[in-house]
């Protein structure tokens, strides 16, 4: 939350008492999982009479900059429903009013189909092969990813391996 509260210490004043909006812009080279939490923790600030949010979205950018940028706007009623307004520019993200979160079901499309077990003797064979090679190789597997990324491809590997062991019975091969 460092970064967004010195932000939002920044921004308090000056608000004239109207609700603000905030513009949440990716400044072209931060993750859409930062940005979400840049957002969640803007949401979750002490900047009083934050109400809307556009973003986060890349809307001002320096090529493949990593950071963000955060600019607020006092707005009246008219202010809101300019900014709510349709527009036919199609990268526009919009502007949302912030509420309580809802939690929303899948839908029936995405949700995962029981399939029943079936058997096939070298299909398990070779993925329990498989499994075991993964866990054997955590360690290596850990170390390798740790001179480019954070060191913890085996250590996953190896959970998702033993995963698919625990539940080779139930399997469809």
């Amino acid at each position: 939350r460092g970064a967004i509260d010195a932000v939002a210490e920044k921004l308090a004043s000056g608000q004239n008492g109207l609700p603000l909006v905030a513009l949440l812009n990716n400044l072209g080279g931060t993750s859409v999982l930062e940005m979400s939490v840049l957002a969640h923790d803007l949401i979750g600030s002490k900047l009083a009479g934050l109400r809307y949010m556009i973003g986060p979205a890349a809307m001002m950018t320096s090529l493949d900059m990593r950071g963000f940028s955060v600019s607020t706007l006092p707005v009246t009623e008219e202010d809101v429903r300019a900014l709510s307004s349709p527009v036919a520019v199609i990268a526009w993200p919009g502007m949302s009013e912030i509420g309580e979160a809802k939690t929303v079901g899948m839908p029936a499309i995405l949700s995962a189909k029981v399939v029943p077990a079936s058997e096939n003797a070298a299909a398990r064979r070779i993925l329990k092969k498989a499994c075991a090679t993964l866990i054997a190789s955590t360690a290596d597997l850990n170390a390798l990813d740790a001179k480019s990324g954070d060191g913890d491809t085996g250590s996953t590997l190896a959970r998702a391996a033993n995963a698919l062991i625990a539940d080779v019975e139930k399997m469809p091969f």
